[in-house]
């Protein structure tokens, strides 16, 4: 069963015909912030909660948090029925600027880490942790993508977004992999890994 929520309150859940919405849709994937939009009409109870920019929307799936993002857009037509948009919380990483860096040359601690891949990585999203907050924070999860032998060079001599960052610097390089993220009750987990362990086939 799925269920969406805005902040504390329910929007969507089919066992209540007043918590109905229209067209409700999701995209999630790998190496993309992901997306949701619905329709909302006016006679819905919590039609006045929802707050472009501020609101932030969750979807589950029974128990499972499967999208958390914030309303991004809204466009109320004649009949005031209100058009939402949602961006996926890897969105925030637009929110933070990274400084130029060298790597390794500028963290000498990185030569003792077990996998230089997470040590950058972390290092990444404590910079833009730092710059945000705390609904906007991304966490460093699990981490499998790694270097054979454990040493990569990254620098940057520009100040870029966070999110130009983790494109340029991680699943866009030569390092490929997978980077999604992860809704737990205690925040946004950022995966990184080489392969799937598993395959939801269905359709969201």
């Amino acid at each position: 069963m799925y269920q969406i929520k805005c902040d504390s309150n329910i929007l969507y859940d089919p066992r209540d015909e007043e918590l109905i919405l229209q067209n409700p849709k999701c995209s999630l994937g790998s190496n993309n912030v992901g997306s949701a939009s619905f329709t909302i009409l006016p006679t819905h109870p919590y039609f006045h909660k929802l707050q472009k920019l501020k609101s932030i929307i969750e979807i589950k799936q029974d128990n499972s948090i499967i999208f958390r993002g914030r309303m991004t857009a809204d466009n109320q037509n004649i009949n005031n029925i209100l058009a939402v948009d949602v961006e996926g919380a890897l969105g925030f990483a637009n929110d933070s600027i990274i400084p130029p860096f060298n790597f390794p040359d500028e963290f000498p601690e990185a030569a003792t880490a077990e996998n230089v891949v997470a040590f950058l990585l972390g290092w990444v999203l404590d910079q833009h942790n730092s710059q945000v907050e705390t609904w906007q924070q991304l966490k460093l999860g699990k981490v499998t993508v790694a270097d054979p032998n454990n040493y990569i060079t990254r620098s940057s001599t520009e100040y870029t977004s966070t999110w130009d960052t983790l494109k340029s610097k991680f699943f866009e390089s030569s390092l490929g992999g997978h980077l999604t993220i992860r809704h737990e009750d205690d925040g946004n987990y950022v995966d990184y890994v080489d392969k799937f362990e598993l395959t939801n086939t269905q359709r969201i």
